[in-house]
């Protein structure tokens, strides 16, 4: 009888310590200062990959900002390494949009995410609305300083403004957007709200994109054959052949060793395309698309690229979901997002 307690009481502890052995190694690494998030992920056994949050351009959007790698056995408070992405451009993406009443301009330029007003003087088009909080393991973060974790929430807002409302900087609040980031090991996740503050008209983007990094080799998307050379075509706007929603919901950059995969969840909100325009002749439209160049980048725009007039009354609203994975690149991690 006593050996059998022995038995089962030395299984409990080297289960407990399995568990917590495991929950360590899935623990990310969270460093606040000021304005200012770093996050630390595993990449592959030999990597981290250090994730910089901060407020961008005139706008003041908080998004992501720089990707740094580092050695594996660095010490978890040191966020020092090798920049491999580093960017103003937005993430989550800007907008087409337009108010309905009391306009100043007939102007239709891109407002939000990090994007200005173009000319001589550039003007902010949208304004930072703060965080509702800042959360580790549901455990509120309101110092500066360095914590230790599973999952990192992130809840903030910006005010976005109708190109044709902005005077210089006489303008107004016309959408309400809302971010929830939650962030765990080697996972971004993203959901987006949007909110009419007045009668607007979505005529393009909502959605996710990311630049084309020289760290990263090639780039691909779900469903879909072709591999393309990071930064390798020339110029321009290119659409994928495939106009599936439901096939292209994940694209993804990959070099050697480690993968960046950005997907949009289908079966949410407007991901699944269904308040996206039709791809015509004058107007090409995919689910996913790119610019080729030195500063190409990959996009996921659940209302399209130009073209599309969905209407917003007051306090009416449309959502959305994604993510960015950041992986090992292996044939299985590959198969799971191209296949």
């Amino acid at each position: 009888m006593k050996k059998r307690i022995l038995l089962i009481s030395f299984l409990f502890i080297v289960i407990i310590t399995l568990f917590f052995v495991y929950k360590s190694d899935n623990n990310i690494y969270v460093n606040i200062d000021g304005s200012e998030i770093k996050v630390k992920h595993s990449l592959t056994k030999e990597q981290n990959i250090i994730v910089v949050y901060n407020q961008n351009r005139d706008n003041e959007t908080f998004d992501m900002s720089q990707f740094i790698v580092q050695d594996k056995d660095s010490d978890k408070n040191d966020f020092k390494g090798e920049v491999v992405m580093k960017t103003a451009t937005d993430f989550v993406s800007p907008y087409g949009l337009l108010a309905e009443n009391n306009t100043v301009n007939n102007k239709g330029f891109t407002v939000g995410g990090s994007h200005s007003t173009t000319g001589a003087n550039d003007y902010p088009t949208s304004r930072f609305g703060g965080f509702d909080s800042i959360k580790l393991d549901d455990q509120n973060l309101d110092k500066d300083g360095f914590y230790e974790g599973r999952e990192l929430t992130l809840n903030l807002s910006h005010y976005i403004y109708a190109s044709n409302t902005i005077d210089g900087f006489n303008t107004r609040d016309s959408l309400l957007e809302e971010r929830t980031y939650k962030i765990t090991d080697g996972e971004h996740n993203v959901d987006v709200s949007l909110t009419a503050l007045e009668d607007v008209i979505l005529t393009r983007y909502a959605g996710l994109q990311m630049i084309q990094p020289d760290y990263y080799d090639h780039f691909a998307f779900s469903s879909q054959p072709e591999a393309y050379t990071v930064q390798g075509e020339e110029e321009g706007r290119y659409t994928l052949k495939s106009k599936s929603y439901e096939d292209i919901h994940s694209a993804i950059l990959y070099n050697d060793s480690s993968m960046l995969i950005m997907s949009i969840d289908r079966d949410f909100g407007i991901g699944d395309g269904s308040l996206a325009p039709k791809s015509t002749d004058e107007f090409p439209q995919s689910p996913m698309t790119f610019t080729g160049g030195e500063f190409g980048k990959i996009y996921a725009h659940n209302l399209g690229r130009n073209n599309n007039k969905v209407t917003l009354e007051k306090d009416e609203s449309l959502a959305y979901s994604g993510s960015y994975k950041f992986k090992a690149n292996n044939l299985i991690n590959r198969k799971n997002y191209i296949d």
